[in-house]
């Protein structure tokens, strides 16, 4: 079986990082023919930067593109992902339904429901709908404590 693992590493290394590591070694110490697509963050750097970055959150071409890319190239049986944000995007299951290739995703937080990862009170509101768009955590800066920060990632 080939997999390709997919990730997107935090500025801050942490726990999910770490799983991706540890799933890489283990699956290679076991025969699995395995490989790592992966980004970091650290690669946003200064000035206008980030901006850039908060734009490509919602849909990167260039990140479906690369991912397309890699596909084509290593015909994986199973794409695996464990983290889009904020490099990688949603876009990179557009490049796996193209390729025709299967893919999981593991849910290390819970980004995908609520900017700012944690499902708790202060960021969520009981009668919310989990499929609603998530504007109202801007107010609430839910994401580094930043109103236009959680606007970025609520878009």
């Amino acid at each position: 079986m080939r997999v390709l693992l997919v990730h997107n590493f935090y500025q801050i290394p942490g726990g999910e990082d770490g799983a991706v590591r540890n799933e890489l070694a283990m699956l290679k110490q076991n025969g699995v023919d395995v490989e790592l697509f992966s980004v970091n963050s650290n690669s946003i750097g200064g000035g206008f930067a980030p901006l850039v970055a908060a734009l490509k959150v919602v849909y990167n071409p260039l990140a479906r593109r690369a991912l397309s890319r890699k596909l084509a190239e290593l015909l994986p049986d199973v794409v695996h992902i464990h983290n889009f944000f904020p490099l990688l995007s949603p876009s990179i299951l557009d490049a796996c339904r193209s390729a025709n290739v299967p893919s999981v995703i593991t849910l290390h937080n819970y980004r995908i429901l609520s900017p700012g990862a944690l499902l708790h009170p202060a960021e969520i509101a009981p009668e919310r709908n989990l499929r609603q768009a998530c504007w109202w955590a801007v107010p609430k800066k839910v994401y580094r404590n930043s109103a236009a920060a959680t606007f970025a990632v609520a878009a």
